[in-house]
């Protein structure tokens, strides 16, 4: 899965990627759209992910993007 991060940057994902940017330190991920702490917010749940800033060959393309690795995913409607 791969993630563009818009002008907005949340510190506690700036600080995630950058602890599990490697394939030694995996953990449980849940992507929410929309409201936190809106009910019908849907969750993405990502088991055992990674994440990974410098996978691109070029980060002049795309600096702000990052890949998010993952062994399965669900979706919380």
């Amino acid at each position: 899965m791969l993630l563009t991060r818009g002008d907005t940057r949340h510190e506690a994902t700036t600080a995630w990627v950058e602890e599990v940017e490697n394939t030694d330190t995996h953990q449980d991920v849940v992507l929410i759209a929309g409201d936190p702490a809106h009910p019908a917010s849907r969750r993405v749940r990502l088991t055992d992910a990674w994440a990974s800033a410098s996978y691109h060959l070029d980060e002049d393309d795309d600096p702000d993007a990052f890949l998010i690795s993952f062994t399965d995913i669900t979706i919380d409607k």
